[in-house]
């Protein structure tokens, strides 16, 4: 019996140390180390390198919460989570060698919010986050501005007509009535400009200016606010900045910005007006800095009311021309601007009839290289014949103030009725020429209701009204002031549309925006989907993340608040659908807004 178990011990033996061949090799060891940040910013792109003595093949990220943007056999390019508090993150790499070995190696990464250095910033509330993260959106950077107007006024506001006076005491309010987007400053990156009008617009204020402002994007994605980006170290201001126009004045490959200035017209209990006239802003980048140049344009002495802006180059020399109300600013060369409003088509320049432009364009319609004019008029409900929006066609053998001018369609609420708040050119049908795209609205009741207006290019700028069968139930049109009329939320329609390929299809798409300050009103942004033949549809699919009043640090009260507010489509991170940048109102008895990014993250 012993000699039994000692043979099979001496077996045993004699089978390990044989092996499979006879090899004593150990099994191969692979290890390394892991080289990142300990804490960054959310939304931001991080490198994670791994270090090791051995060859490595290949590194795989394993994280539910951190996004792989790229990778090598010894670097990960990592996109960190949007947080809405510091927030530690747990994530592990797992590193494969030449032989096929793996090892994993874990690390902790602390998520940060970004904290913007501006007076009466604030965080959002921890425990009410609805609507802060969607299939679609999730909201970021939240008060990269914020604008605190607390000064009062007891003046009599009559407003907008004489039969509409008050002697309730009040105080004034910022709102970003206009954006827009470009790059500013070179980079690459889409940035914003916003002029903060205050309202109410037609009062006297000491205090409280209507700012110019821009916001910088740092390349992640995230917007902020640095003055010294003006050369002169702060925004340039007027009583009332209103309409904003990008474009390369100078031709030096980066956005330059105009702004169109109202001015003051107050209107008084006497019927008199009140009225002061300021000159128009102009910001040219000059080094790398934004130049207030606005003294380079030549009024002739004839400072004029602008509510609406646009450019274009009128005469062929590739600068753009800029139209300011009813004043026509011919380039020198983008060193200065002449006012050459006498050589606008004769008609145009009888004051009794056309007071002044709601919305403009300055475009080529008709494909001759030189930029048409359209003037979409003033409303004028009690004029018997009111001015109709027309177009002045370009003609590079005659003189501006000989340019045919044609009838456009005319708008959705009636002659004199409507008002033409804001106007885009597009090619929305895919046709190679530019068609019109109008926001209006009604003059009575005032401003209430909305309704995008389309005009079809047939490439000779003749335009025809195609709205009912391109845009058709636009609901947000209905007078809800009219006890019989039934809707499902008011809609106020003044506020700027963008077109814009929003899918990355190559279709264009359109964005409205509008106020909204209550709970009853409509979305301050309404996507409009093109089908690819100009054709559109509301999108009621897309869940667009945004931020409540009451969900701001300190103001988390009770009660109903206002849906997403003003926004404005921009492609703030170059990656899946467009972004927005949306503004928000504090609960509170001062008018306090903030700034908020609403980022895209679904393709």
């Amino acid at each position: 019996m012993k000699i039994n178990k000692i043979k099979q011990i001496l077996l045993i033996i004699f089978l390990v140390s044989c092996g499979s061949g006879g090899s004593d090799k150990s099994p191969e060891l692979f290890n390394f180390v892991i080289e990142a940040v300990n804490e960054a910013y959310d939304y931001s792109v991080i490198e994670i390198k791994a270090n090791s003595p051995s060859s490595i093949l290949s590194l795989q990220l394993i994280s539910d919460d951190l996004t792989l943007i790229s990778s090598n056999n010894n670097t990960l390019s990592v996109l960190l989570p949007i947080v809405f508090s510091d927030t530690l993150f747990e994530y592990q790499v797992k590193g494969i060698n030449s032989s096929g070995v793996s090892t994993t190696v874990s690390k902790n990464i602390l998520v940060k919010v970004y904290s913007h250095g501006i007076e009466n910033y604030s965080l959002l509330s921890q425990t009410d986050t609805e609507n802060f993260l969607t299939n679609d959106y999730a909201v970021f950077n939240f008060s990269f501005e914020v604008i605190n107007t607390d000064e009062p006024f007891t003046q009599t506001l009559c407003y907008p007509t004489v039969n509409d006076c008050s002697e309730e005491d009040g105080i004034f309010t910022s709102d970003m009535h206009n954006s827009n987007y470009g790059d500013f400053n070179g980079d690459g990156y889409e940035d914003l400009v916003v002029t903060w009008a205050v309202f109410p617009h037609t009062l006297e204020r000491e205090l409280t200016k209507s700012q110019v402002e821009i916001y910088l994007n740092d390349g992640t994605g995230r917007l902020k606010k640095d003055h010294q980006f003006f050369f002169d170290r702060e925004p340039p201001s007027r009583h009332m900045a209103y309409r904003i126009v990008v474009e390369d004045f100078n031709l030096d490959g980066i956005d330059d910005i105009f702004v169109g200035s109202m001015g003051l017209s107050k209107r008084n209990p006497d019927g008199s007006y009140t009225s002061l006239s300021e000159p128009n802003v102009l910001l040219l980048s000059d080094n790398g800095l934004m130049k207030d140049a606005s003294n380079i344009i030549d009024y002739k002495g004839e400072t004029s009311f602008s509510h609406d802006a646009s450019a274009g180059d009128v005469n062929g020399d590739g600068y753009p021309d800029i139209l300011a109300g009813r004043a026509l600013f011919l380039s020198n060369l983008g060193q200065s601007f002449t006012n050459i409003s006498e050589q606008l088509p004769t008609d145009w320049r009888d004051w009794s009839k056309y007071q002044y432009t709601m919305s403009s364009l300055m475009e080529d319609f008709n494909g001759d290289g030189l930029a048409d004019i359209v003037m979409l008029w003033n409303d004028d409900e009690f004029n018997p014949n009111p001015p109709k929006p027309e177009i002045a066609l370009s003609n590079s053998l005659l003189e501006i103030k000989d340019w045919e001018i044609r009838v456009l369609p005319e708008g959705f609420f009636g002659s004199g009725l409507t008002k033409f708040n804001y106007a885009k050119a597009a090619d929305i049908d895919s046709d190679e020429d530019l068609d019109i795209v109008i926001g209006t609205t009604r003059a009575n009741p005032y401003y209430v209701g909305r309704y995008i207006q389309i005009l079809i290019n047939d490439g000779e700028g003749n335009f025809s009204d195609e709205s009912l069968t391109r845009l058709p139930n636009q609901d947000r049109s209905v007078n809800f002031e009219d006890p019989n009329e039934t809707y499902e939320c008011k809609t106020y329609g003044e506020g700027p549309l963008f077109i814009r390929d929003y899918e990355g299809d190559g279709d264009l798409d359109i964005f409205d925006q509008t106020a909204a300050n209550s709970p009853t009103h409509c979305p301050g942004i309404t996507i409009f989907l093109n089908d690819g033949e100009g054709k559109f549809q509301k999108d009621v699919v897309t869940q667009i993340a945004w931020v409540r009043g009451n969900q701001i640090v300190e103001f988390e009260y009770e009660g109903e608040s206002n849906p997403i507010n003003r926004s404005i489509p921009l492609n703030l991170d170059q990656r899946n659908k467009l972004d927005f940048a949306a503004e928000v109102y504090a609960p509170s008895y001062d008018n306090i807004v903030f700034l908020y990014e609403v980022i895209s993250t679904a393709d």
